[in-house]
């Protein structure tokens, strides 16, 4: 018989906005910056902001 540890956290799926971090009564969970790819902004020609970005090879999400 296994030990019932409690709820096990898969990070890949429990990210972005933190917010499991933030309601978590015993302050278990904390994360780390992990990079996952590239953001790239300019302004076209007519001024208007553009924002893009690329992931990292095997990424499936950039987190947000």
């Amino acid at each position: 018989k296994m030990k019932d540890r409690g709820p096990v956290v898969d990070y890949a799926l429990c990210e972005g906005f933190g917010t499991c971090m933030l309601v978590c009564p015993t302050a278990s969970i904390s994360f780390k910056s992990i990079k996952r790819g590239e953001l790239y902004a300019a302004k076209s020609k007519s001024g208007v902001l553009v924002v893009t970005g690329d992931l990292d090879i095997g990424e499936k999400t950039a987190g947000y």
